[in-house]
């Protein structure tokens, strides 16, 4: 894979991965603060597990991809410096 689709991978599983984590938090504190019994309590344990399992995934898999993305760029930046200097 080239660095841009390692860059363009960590954007978007970050950006999934965020808006996992904020819907795990809104659905704690729906859970937490509502009134009535809209659902049973262990469909919203489960959709918050769920939640919470997705967004550690993606942020993982976000991480893999930028670490890779920035060794493929070191490494085509330390290769055309040596390419430059051996030209001299």
């Amino acid at each position: 894979m080239s660095d841009y689709k390692h860059r363009s991978k960590y954007q978007i599983h970050f950006i999934l991965a965020s808006i996992l984590l904020l819907s795990f938090t809104g659905l704690i504190f729906v859970s937490i603060f509502q009134t009535r019994q809209l659902v049973p309590e262990y469909v919203l344990a489960i959709s918050a597990g769920l939640l919470l399992c997705g967004s550690a995934y993606f942020i993982s898999s976000a991480t893999v991809h930028k670490v890779k993305s920035d060794l493929s760029r070191k490494t085509r930046r330390k290769e055309s410096k040596k390419d430059t200097t051996s030209d001299e």
